[in-house]
């Protein structure tokens, strides 16, 4: 399960990283993905 949720929160990085990438980014799609990651990497550390 951890491994599981690190993987999943590593994906919503990815994805942070390539919308920080596109034209006309404000930082709501890279912003609202790390929070999901870092809530991944949280819940994964205390599973």
């Amino acid at each position: 399960m951890k491994h599981e949720l690190q993987l999943e929160a590593q994906k919503r990085i990815n994805r942070a990283f390539k919308a920080e990438q596109r034209d006309n980014n404000d930082g709501t799609v890279s912003e609202f993905e790390m929070g999901v990651a870092n809530v991944l990497n949280w819940v994964a550390d205390h599973v």
